[in-house]
């Protein structure tokens, strides 16, 4: 994993937020997948690159045996008067296979064409580098989407161990304060009665079930870090021990903007997609005209047994297995079904008409996600601040109450509401801390950025 100096123990990894979504980022299986398809994409451009130079370049060799040729000679009488004396015999002859005599055989033909509508080579091949950007801005979105997913996991983790621990804490205060009262009821002391055990008693379902869901919400953590983080043997603790806000001090909602037109991996996807769209165009205006091309052949066939070397004047004119040939020259080919190439670029040409009046929008529509992503950080901020003033003030009552019952036992009842108020005011302050974080990082990846890439850009301006 790359994080030994953070390994606590043989079996768990502790991080920090940012080391946590880098892990993340690093070892998310969906990712990984998507860079797969980068890389894809870039060994489809790889093959059409040299599939332009020689797409046509083969060479075909054959070995083996060949029987000889013999003579075969023809003997035809001619009658060119009209008496015998008058006629001719005419010798002639013919060559068949001699299976008695056997010898090698050696043959090649070789076949190159090369095209030249180098114009529809260049478009293609522009066109595909800017699909492999779109695939990479396709590849930064989804890391967008597993940070806002990785903050979520991590804060998630450590609001969920907040409360627990402010859970058990009131269970042991409310464990004290039911053994007061019971034995209070054994002394017979007049201050208590049965109904007020009962009534404590019934306060605690409450507890009970906020207990059983951050233990629930705890589970769910552990078992979305370990997924994330593509763990195996290993488990995850965050390296925080308290739940705080995020200190991060983001620039103003202006500088964001001009950040989120230069950076979105929208914008990106839709800038390269339009380019790509053009040269495709260029492509299919190009098919409408003939394909233009080099080509060159050859061939050569030898067979070296009796009477295929000696005495043949004209081997390769009279001998099957004996052959040169071979052409070169210019040479042109026009594909007929000229209406189906023009529908196609029709097509491609409307495609980029749709493409065009997306790009109208699309800046327009991220700014106001970016704009709404900021109104809500400053509501999570006061919320915050409402969520911690009112703890304060259930802690101060709290305070009070646990005052008075040490000076009198008997006023254990009067701890009820205190506790319950401070319970929810604790909650209600780790969820504003918990939903702030999360506003941090909405705005920073409606920029466009993960919270990592946005570290590192911001120490560069």
């Amino acid at each position: 994993m790359g994080m030994i100096s953070h390994l606590c123990g043989l079996d768990t990894l502790r991080l920090d937020y940012v080391e946590f979504e880098k892990e993340v980022l690093k070892n998310y299986p969906l990712l990984l997948e998507s860079e797969i398809t980068v890389e894809q994409k870039k060994l489809a451009l790889k093959k059409l690159e040299m599939s332009a130079w020689l797409p046509k370049f083969q060479i075909n060799m054959g070995f083996g045996p060949a029987p000889g040729l013999e003579n075969i000679p023809d003997s035809n009488f001619i009658v060119t008067g009209a008496g015998r004396n008058d006629s001719v015999w005419v010798e002639n002859s013919h060559r068949r296979y001699d299976l008695s005599s056997w010898g090698p055989f050696f043959g090649v033909d070789v076949g190159v064409i090369q095209p030249l509508n180098l114009y529809r080579y260049r478009s293609g091949t522009n066109a595909a580098k800017l699909a492999i950007k779109v695939t990479e801005a396709e590849h930064y979105k989804e890391k967008l989407k597993v940070s806002k997913e990785a903050v979520e996991i991590y804060y998630g983790y450590l609001m969920a161990k907040e409360l627990l621990r402010e859970i058990t804490q009131a269970e042991i205060d409310f464990d004290k304060a039911e053994e007061t009262i019971e034995e209070l009821l054994d002394d017979e002391s007049e201050s208590v009665s049965q109904k007020d055990l009962l009534k404590l008693k019934a306060s605690r379902y409450r507890l009970v079930k906020a207990k059983n869901q951050t233990l629930t919400g705890l589970a769910r953590a552990k078992l979305g870090a370990r997924f994330y983080l593509f763990l195996k043997s290993k488990t995850f603790a965050p390296k925080d021990t308290v739940l705080l806000p995020l200190s991060l001090v983001l620039p103003p909602l202006d500088t964001l903007k001009l950040w989120t037109l230069k950076n979105h991996p929208d914008l990106k996807r839709l800038e390269h997609g339009l380019a790509a769209r053009r040269e495709m165009l260029k492509v299919a205006r190009g098919e409408l005209g003939p394909d233009i091309f080099l080509f060159g052949t050859f061939k050569y066939a030898k067979a070296w047994s009796a009477k295929r070397e000696a005495g043949e004047r004209e081997a390769f004119a009279s001998d099957p297995l004996n052959e040169i040939d071979g052409a070169a020259g210019l040479g042109m080919r026009l594909r007929l079904n000229f209406w189906s190439r023009i529908q196609d670029f029709k097509k491609k040409k409307l495609e980029l008409k749709k493409l065009k009046r997306t790009e109208i929008y699309a800046a327009r529509g991220l700014l106001g996600r970016l704009e709404e992503a900021y109104v809500q950080l400053e509501e999570a901020r006061l919320n915050m601040k409402a969520a911690r003033a009112s703890l304060r003030a259930a802690e101060a009552w709290l305070k009070g109450a646990a005052m008075d019952y040490d000076l009198d036992p008997t006023l254990a009842m009067d701890l009820i509401s205190p506790y319950k108020e401070a319970l929810n005011g604790r909650n209600n302050y780790y969820q504003s801390i918990f939903e702030y974080n999360k506003a941090v990082v909405k705005v920073i990846l409606s920029v466009g950025w993960t919270l990592t890439d946005y570290l590192s850009n911001v120490s560069k301006e």
